[in-house]
Formats: C-alpha cells, sequence, structure tokens
C-alpha cells in the first residue's frame, strides 16, 4: 500500500496508462515512451514569448547606462569577435564624441537596437530548439480519480516508479516539477545576456517545459526531459529504464477481467507487486490492495477477449515474459 500512498512525488511518482498491449510492454520490457511536443494533449505546450518590457526599460535609459550594457554584452562575445567588436565600438564612441553629445546618444541608440536584435534572435532560437527535446509525464498523485477516468476510463493501470531510481539514471536536473500559471513565460532577455550567473539551459528549459495553465492543476505533473540526444537510445523513443525503476502497477475499479489475468501474470513474472484500486468507504478516494496471482487457464484465459486480444496473445504466444 505504501507504494500507492505517497502524494509527494519525493518517494514515488505514477504514470496513468490505459489497458492495451503498449502498457503491458512498458512494464515487462522496462521503458517509458518519450514524445515530442506536437504529441501532447495541452495545446498551450512550451509557449513563450520575449520580455519586451525589459527592452523598453533600457532604451529609455541613459546613455551612459546603455554604453556599459553595450560593452558588458560585447565582453561576453566568443573571443574572437570580442577583441575586434569592443576596439570598433570604443573608436566609433570617440569619433562621434568629437562631433558632439546629440550625434554621439544618436551612435548609442543605434548600436543599443542592433544589440537588442542580435540577443533577440540568438535565444530566439535557443528557445525554439526546446521543442525538439522528448518528455514523458509523470503524476505525484497516486489513484487521482480523473487522471484514471481520463486515462483510461477507470479500466486502465496506474505505474509506480522510484525517483531515486530515476534520478541515477537521468539526473535531478532532468526530471521538472511543473508550475501552473495564468501566464506564458516571459524570457527575461536582459538578464539572459548581462548576468554572469544566469544559467540560460536551465531556465530556458524549466520556463518553458515546466510550466503549464492552471487549468491542468489537477494532474500534479513532474516531468521527464530529455534531449534528443541524452537518452534516446532505443528506437521508437523508447528509453530503457533501470531494473527496479518500476515498484508496481495497480489496476483501475473498472479494469476488464481478461486483461487484469494478462496483467497480473506478466507482473509476477517480474516480481512487480500488483495492486487493484478500491473505492474508500467515506470518502471520493480510493485505496490500493495487493492481490495475489490469478489461477490461469490458457483454455480460458483468452475466451470472450475484448478488440485488442490478438495482440496481448501475442505478447504470450511469442515468450515476452
Amino acid at each position: 500500500m505504501e507504494v500507492f500512498s505517497d502524494t509527494t512525488g519525493d518517494k514515488y511518482l505514477y504514470r496513468y496508462r490505459g489497458a492495451s498491449h503498449f502498457s503491458i510492454d512498458e512494464i515487462i520490457s522496462n521503458y517509458v515512451y518519450m514524445t515530442s511536443r506536437d504529441q501532447l494533449n495541452d495545446l498551450n505546450e512550451f509557449k513563450w514569448y520575449m520580455d519586451k518590457a525589459e527592452q523598453f526599460k533600457l532604451r529609455q535609459s541613459t546613455t551612459n547606462i546603455k554604453s556599459t550594457f553595450i560593452i558588458d554584452s560585447i565582453k561576453k562575445l566568443p573571443k574572437d569577435l570580442k577583441r575586434a567588436a569592443l576596439s570598433k565600438f570604443q573608436e566609433d564612441c570617440l569619433i562621434f564624441l568629437s562631433l558632439g553629445q546629440e550625434e554621439y546618444e544618436v551612435f548609442i541608440d543605434c548600436e543599443c537596437d542592433k544589440l537588442l536584435k542580435l540577443i533577440e534572435d540568438k535565444y530566439e532560437l535557443m528557445l525554439r530548439s526546446e521543442n525538439s527535446h522528448r518528455i514523458t509525464c509523470f503524476s505525484k498523485k497516486p489513484l487521482n480519480a480523473t487522471m484514471m477516468g481520463h486515462y483510461g476510463a477507470n479500466k486502465g493501470i496506474v505505474i509506480a516508479y522510484d525517483v531515486e531510481e530515476l534520478k541515477k539514471q537521468f539526473g535531478d536536473e532532468s526530471l521538472l516539477t511543473v508550475d501552473y500559471l495564468k501566464k506564458p513565460y516571459a524570457f527575461p532577455l536582459l538578464k539572459a545576456f548581462s548576468n554572469n550567473e544566469f544559467d540560460t539551459e536551465t531556465e530556458i528549459r524549466k520556463g518553458i517545459s515546466g510550466r503549464k495553465y492552471t487549468d491542468w492543476e489537477y494532474e500534479q505533473e513532474v516531468r521527464l526531459v530529455l534531449k534528443d540526444n541524452d537518452a534516446l537510445k532505443v528506437k521508437s523513443n523508447q528509453v530503457g529504464l533501470l531494473p527496479t525503476a518500476i515498484v508496481g502497477v495497480c489496476m483501475a475499479p473498472n479494469i476488464v477481467t481478461q486483461y487484469e489475468r494478462v496483467l497480473v501474470h506478466a507482473c509476477n513474472q517480474h516480481n512487480i507487486p500488483v495492486y487493484k484500486a478500491r473505492a474508500s468507504d467515506y470518502s471520493y478516494g480510493f485505496t490500493a490492495k495487493l492481490i495475489k496471482e490469478h489461477s490461469l487457464h490458457k483454455s480460458n484465459l483468452f475466451k470472450n477477449i475484448s478488440q485488442g486480444g490478438k495482440e496481448l496473445h501475442s505478447l504470450i504466444a511469442g515468450n515476452k515474459y
């Protein structure tokens, strides 16, 4: 029961799956399926915009502030460009100062605009590249009635994963707890370029991949986010897990009997505890009860099995477990 009672996300995370042969294959083959942004069910995934207010403040600031920003920004250019760009800028400043303060201010405004456009283009490419990352979604909440209804029509399963095993394999930074907010991510353009301590990659990953609209808050989502080349060593976006990552499977209350038998048998063959969700007597919640393997008789195991049974039959016939 402990496996399906943690609601903090500190020890266990959960995936809600439909009653399909794909779900059984994930368990017995020990992998998770990583999806791309355009396959997720939220149309506003990875939404962001540039924070124009910061640029406006810089443009409205004094010439000295703008000059300092330009010089500091040029210093962060690659070595092969930095010295030449800084030298050219300083030479141009002296020329325009010799002509007069008004010309110098026009020059600085022009240089500031050019630099802001350069920075914006650079980070826009970086922000858009986040769309190429792969994601799989977990929940902190086990036995969530809404989730069981949405993912499997109360006939599916909930797979429990050991958080420490996931961190051991993928690293803490790859697991993102989703924030639920009213507005999409506003990328702090100037802060990213002028602050030496600003971790751009972490900020972008958390700001874009780890944010959703408040309507989705019931999911209490934690995401595994990987770059295309992080761990996608397996075909079809299937990323293998450590042998002890899956720690339990809980069946929804209305799971089909034939599917239940196949699932229980498969999990027992792999020493994965199986539970079944039961309605609580005095609340709207569910509890998970540990169950033992059914007595299986191949003569009636697939009798009257519903659509999809052929795939399940092939799993057993092919000795996949």
